[in-house]
């Protein structure tokens, strides 16, 4: 993984050299934003694997566990009314 993010950065770095339009903030302002956005998406990894081996989450919420076996939680938590209409029937299944 960290050998496919040196091998985007060095690629972007490459084409910003040889892109003579592309002066010196855009290329410090693109390296940023797509080191954010991994880091975001790490983040998002990390918590999601940190959700799959909670046993209490597992017992309590299994169909949202479900949903994360076969979704990832990046697309849960971009599809809000998915994730929305998951929580509404474990509630619904669970009488609360």
């Amino acid at each position: 993984m960290l050998k496919n993010i040196r091998l985007i950065v060095l690629w972007a770095f490459v084409f910003a050299l040889n892109s003579f339009a592309i002066d010196e903030k855009s290329i410090i302002d693109g390296a940023s934003q797509f080191l954010i956005e991994r880091a975001q998406q790490n983040y998002l990894y990390i918590f999601e694997k940190q959700i799959k081996k909670d046993s209490l989450f597992t017992q309590y919420f299994p169909k949202t566990t479900k949903a994360l076996s076969d979704l990832d939680l990046t697309m849960l938590l971009t599809i809000r009314n998915i994730l929305k209409k998951i929580f509404l029937r474990i509630l619904k299944m669970s009488d609360i």
